[in-house]
């Protein structure tokens, strides 16, 4: 009962140990910034792996975005104004 219980504390320690890092056929951060910046954002920022998406903060037309993409096209999934209060 020991081993079952340690080896499942150990799984989910692994498990938190890789939230938040890209997968390995993700494309890479230069390549995010490249397809947001040819889809008319600038002012990237805040660019992460979060559950599974590369999302980002950048703007268009003057407007702050909160933006998700596919982590291996590239392309843009959402696109989502941030309020002031985000």
């Amino acid at each position: 009962m020991k081993s079952i219980f340690a080896a499942t504390l150990f799984l989910a320690a692994a498990g938190l140990a890789h939230a938040g890092q890209p997968g390995p056929d993700w494309i890479n951060f230069s390549a995010v910034t490249q397809h947001l910046q040819s889809a008319g954002y600038s002012n990237i920022s805040e660019v992460e792996a979060d559950d599974g998406y590369w999302k980002a903060h950048a703007v268009k037309e003057g407007q702050l975005f909160k933006v998700v993409l596919d982590p291996r096209s590239g392309n843009i999934v959402s696109a989502t104004p941030k309020r002031e209060d985000d």
